[in-house]
């Protein structure tokens, strides 16, 4: 993989003149990135108080969830525990609700501050791109109003009966993933890298961030930040 150039100021980006900014794309990570808190955490609240959540799965997650805390299992590891709520539901029954969703809980929550930078790359002419583990069914929503061109993320795997399994179809898009999928864009759309931006928030969205020239840490990890100050990169906080 190709290391980013050393990121310069943060002020570099109003300096860029390039003869085609289409080329150029932004990706955005979402969770506590584009989006100031976790969006699964937000999901799993409403479920509980709808009833939704059997105590099992409650103690699992919150058990998954303190392994994670500690960095004993990995973002793909959680992420595989909690999409195992979904077994046996009808994905419409979600994408039904998908767009009260996204108005209700998920809009109040976005960065203005990075908000901000999605309008300037837009502005610039630069493509967008989300890039999450979240599921695509209450993403395409955020997508849409936002105006961003491609949604890299998770999808629900379905059975015969036309029933969600439990699992995913295809890689779940964290860490590693999250490059993989990356890289397939870049190719289908003739990007450049070196002078494209990635935003994330946690030291597993440094792959990512490794791709591009101008990568920028968000309300970082402590992991990130050091990663952000040992390679000069510029480092956003979100508003209180």
């Amino acid at each position: 993989m190709t290391k980013p150039k050393k990121c310069l100021a943060a002020t570099r980006q109003n300096s860029i003149h390039l003869s085609n900014t289409q080329n150029i794309v932004a990706f955005f990570d979402f969770d506590e990135t584009l989006l100031k808190v976790n969006s699964a955490h937000i999901g799993f609240k409403i479920l509980n108080k709808l009833g939704l959540l059997t105590t099992r799965f409650k103690i699992k997650i919150y058990f998954i969830g303190f392994l994670r805390h500690f960095h004993w299992i990995s973002e793909e590891t959680m992420a595989n525990a909690m999409i195992r709520f979904y077994k046996g539901h009808s994905l419409s029954e979600f994408q039904n609700n998908a767009d009260t969703f996204y108005t209700d809980f998920l809009k109040p929550n976005l960065s203005k501050v990075i908000l901000a930078k999605l309008k300037w790359h837009q502005q610039q002419g630069h493509k967008t791109a989300l890039v999450s583990g979240s599921i695509r069914y209450y993403l395409e929503p955020v997508m849409q109003d936002l105006g961003i061109d491609f949604l890299l993320c998770t999808d629900l795997e379905t059975d015969s009966n036309g029933l969600l399994t439990g699992n995913s179809k295809g890689p779940i898009c964290v860490d590693q993933h999250k490059v993989v999928l990356a890289q397939h864009l870049v190719q289908a759309q003739n990007l450049v890298l070196a002078e494209s931006f990635a935003y994330g928030n946690h030291n597993s969205d440094i792959p990512l961030l490794e791709m591009v020239g101008n990568p920028t840490a968000v309300q970082p990890s402590p992991k990130l930040q050091e990663w952000a100050l040992k390679n000069k990169c510029p480092i956003l906080f979100h508003e209180n």
